[in-house]
């Protein structure tokens, strides 16, 4: 039995997967200047951003934020949001998403 999956946060991509974790997911992101996530909803299940670098513009509906790293941000569930990188400096955050329920 295999009690922990470790893996090193050095590209962009999934970190842990839904077919390695049963109750979230999670990746790691890295945005030039002018890169979008464009709107999405992660569903039932709550989403957490870990701005590591840069400064993220988080739009959740309507409304909206600048988030300078080292932050957390927390998006409820079925929440129309995106993440953009409007500065000069390079945007990287880790996501994860719990599933609903």
């Amino acid at each position: 039995m295999r009690y922990m999956i470790v893996k090193e946060i050095n590209k962009p991509g999934c970190l842990i997967s839904t077919k390695e974790c049963k109750n979230f997911k999670s990746g790691y992101v890295i945005l030039g200047k002018g890169e979008v996530i464009g709107k999405h909803k992660t569903g039932d299940g709550e989403e957490i951003l870990i701005i590591l670098e840069g400064i993220a513009r988080i739009i959740v509906e309507k409304e909206i934020a600048l988030v300078e790293s080292p932050a957390t941000v927390l998006i409820p569930p079925n929440t129309l949001h995106s993440v953009e990188n409007d500065s000069e400096k390079t945007l990287k955050y880790v996501y994860i998403v719990a599933n609903g329920k």
